[in-house]
């Protein structure tokens, strides 16, 4: 008798997609892929024209993710309040943006705003971008396995819409989930604003 087939577990699933994001982004090219950073950033004008809000949580694109800098610009010339995240002391904090600002390698060696960090989020109606590695039609996310994103996505008021951003080939037909995984509202891709019916906080 043979055994039975072994089902993969979330974690393995997990990484084994993420490889598989990986390719998909290299093939892109990087002139495709400034094409689609454009769309994906008028789509997000569109989006932040529906609804008001008084600040945006953007983030700097890593080298392999959407950049959305000619969003946060737009937006900061319409005098919205711009914070981007900033690792310290372990945690992920909140700095303030602008075009011109000095940038530093924050404790990940991510480049984020050299000023100072608060603990809070700002207060009032926001726009939350989220970065992720996959995405799916039902708002599940696929992360870089930090966990930064989902602890922050979970201790968010409901005065924040959580919009994920990626590029369409990031679209699975199901992202895996674990118990600490935590969903977002709307994706924008270039092809597209997608509204997930229900979103697990």
């Amino acid at each position: 008798m043979n055994p039975p087939a072994r089902i993969p577990s979330a974690r393995a699933a997990k990484a084994h997609m993420r490889q598989e994001v990986r390719g998909r982004i290299a093939n892109l090219g990087q002139d495709s892929r400034r094409v689609s950073d454009k769309a994906i950033c008028r789509g997000l004008s569109s989006l932040a024209g529906e609804q008001p809000f008084v600040f945006v949580l953007g983030y700097l694109a890593l080298p392999d993710e959407v950049r959305v800098d000619d969003f946060l610009s737009e937006m900061a010339t319409a005098g919205k309040r711009i914070v981007v995240p900033r690792v310290h002391a372990g945690r992920l904090r909140f700095a303030e943006w602008h075009p011109d600002v000095v940038l530093s390698r924050d404790e990940k060696g991510v480049l984020a705003p050299a000023g100072e960090v608060n603990t809070e989020m700002p207060g009032g109606s926001g726009l939350m971008l989220v970065p992720g590695r996959a995405f799916d039609c039902e708002g599940r996310r696929l992360g870089r396995g930090g966990g930064y994103y989902d602890a922050l996505l979970a201790s968010l008021p409901g005065t924040i819409v959580h919009a994920g951003i990626s590029y369409a080939c990031q679209i699975f037909e199901a992202v895996p989930q674990e118990d600490h995984d935590r969903s977002v509202e709307i994706v924008v891709t270039e092809a597209g604003v997608i509204r997930a019916p229900k979103v697990r906080r």
